[in-house]
Order: C-alpha cells, then sequence, then structure tokens
C-alpha cells in the first residue's frame, strides 16, 4: 500500500515550490504598479532552465503571456513537450504575431525564440518592443547589460528570483492521495481552497496542476498559515471519518508527515 510521497523533484517535473515563489512575487508586482492583474503583460526571460521555465510557468498561471530566449533548439523542444512553452518561433516577427494577439485579449502563452540571446536582445531594445517584467539569470543580465538598462528605464520592471513576496508566516504544504488521484485529489483540493478563502492561492490550485508536469497531477503544493493547515488537517479527517474519502491523503509540512486513514483502514 502506498502511503507516504515525496516531494516532487526537478529532475521529473518543475520544482513547485520555485514556481509558486515565482508565481506569488508576480502577483505582488501586480498588486504594486500593474494594476492588479497579470493579464495583458508581457514577461522575457531567457533559456528554458529552471530558472526561465519558472518564470514561464508562473507567468503562465498568473495569467501573462511570456517569451524565452535561447538557440538550443533541442531544449526548446522539450521545453514544448514539458508544457513549459506553447510555441516554438525562429524570429521576433514570429513571436510578436502570437504575443500581440493574446496581450490584446489578456490571455496567457508562453512562446520560445529560437536565437541567441545577445542578439535578439538587441534586436528587442532596438526595435522597441517593451517588456512589462525582466525575469532573467544573473548571466543574462550581464550579457545584455545595455539593452537590460534600456528597457528598464523604458518602464520594464525586474523580478527577483529568490525569495520574493512569500509570507514568511506561511510554510509549503504537500498534499497526495494513495489510491486514484483523478477521483480523490479534486475532493482534498476543495478543502484546500475553502481553507485559504483567497482567490490568489484558489487560482493557483485550480491552474498548478495543468503546467507542472505529471508528478503534479498525484501531488499538490501551495503555502498555508499554521492555522490554515491545522483546519484543512481538520476538514480532510473529518471527511474520512464520514466516508466522504476513501483513500488515505498524506500531508506534508514543516518536515513533518501526517498520514491521515479512512474507516476502512482503522
Amino acid at each position: 500500500m502506498m502511503a507516504t510521497f515525496s516531494a516532487p523533484q526537478t529532475t521529473h517535473s518543475l520544482d513547485a515550490a520555485r514556481v509558486y515563489e515565482r508565481y506569488i512575487a508576480l502577483n505582488s508586482l501586480a498588486a504594486e504598479c500593474m494594476g492588479g492583474t497579470m493579464g495583458g503583460r508581457l514577461i522575457l526571460y531567457g533559456n528554458v532552465d529552471e530558472h526561465g521555465a519558472a518564470s514561464a510557468v508562473a507567468g503562465n498561471i498568473a495569467g501573462a503571456t511570456t517569451l524565452g530566449i535561447s538557440p538550443d533548439k533541442e531544449a526548446l523542444k522539450q521545453a514544448i513537450r514539458n508544457g513549459v512553452c506553447d510555441f516554438m518561433v525562429n524570429s521576433l516577427d514570429e513571436a510578436l504575431r502570437i504575443l500581440k494577439n493574446e496581450i490584446r485579449k489578456k490571455q496567457a502563452v508562453s512562446v520560445c525564440l529560437g536565437q541567441r540571446f545577445d542578439q535578439a536582445m538587441r534586436e528587442i531594445a532596438t526595435r522597441g518592443v517593451q517588456p512589462d517584467i525582466l525575469a532573467l539569470a544573473s548571466q543574462e543580465w550581464d550579457a545584455s547589460a545595455v539593452e537590460t538598462t534600456l528597457l528598464l528605464q523604458r518602464g520594464a520592471v525586474k523580478l527577483p528570483l529568490s525569495q520574493v513576496g512569500v509570507s514568511s508566516q506561511r510554510v509549503g504544504v504537500h498534499w497526495g492521495v494513495a489510491n486514484f488521484p483523478a477521483l480523490w485529489l479534486p475532493k482534498v483540493d476543495a478543502v484546500a481552497a475553502e481553507v485559504l478563502g483567497d482567490e490568489l492561492r484558489c487560482r493557483w490550485l485550480r491552474l498548478a496542476p495543468r503546467y507542472l508536469g505529471r508528478r503534479a497531477h498525484s501531488i499538490r503544493y501551495v503555502e498555508m498559515t499554521a492555522d490554515e493547515i491545522e483546519s484543512f488537517i481538520r476538514v480532510v479527517r473529518k471527511m474520512l471519518e464520514d466516508c466522504l474519502l476513501e483513500t488515505a491523503v498524506t500531508v506534508q509540512f514543516g518536515g513533518r508527515e501526517e498520514r491521515l486513514a479512512p474507516m476502512t483502514e482503522i
């Protein structure tokens, strides 16, 4: 019987905690200086590595459009297969045709441009293409200092890449079920959404499984306060006692693990 699980590893899927951190940071920027929404905003990142992929997926979940840049066509194809990118294109014109349409409709889309980063950045700066947010790794800032300075002067906002926007009063919580996740996880997710109560984290719960890879189809992640964790576990336990859930639920948080068993196992 499968009673426990391990938190998702980046070798198999995107690190949910990293993407969540980026998602919260993006929404913090939206609240501060972008009218409260990421819809209709363009996020520019570089390679589709761990940093870039996290920015792209967080942007999709938040409702933004994203543009990644890399000359590595195989990496871009893998990003398409992994759901990090929706489209792979070979020219900035192709990218802009897709992006402009979705920006106008305020719908999320992720485009990857198969070019050298420095070359693409020069063209972006020269042609007046203006991202709203720059989510670049340190080496990408170094490789395009002139262009990124210009984009920042024009109004782009820099997205820090670590420990941003995450409340110190919350801890990361993973949960999963022992059997039939497609059947039982949505019921546990509904409990979490009711406990959380805010649209920002509820949106994450709704959309993150679509973007985080196969591992996320059976394991969920979000940050909760101690009171929210207590309420979440209490309601899930009550559902198990009332036979509204028929599989064990494992909850991990703060170095602890609680396994909540159905009545048939007691």
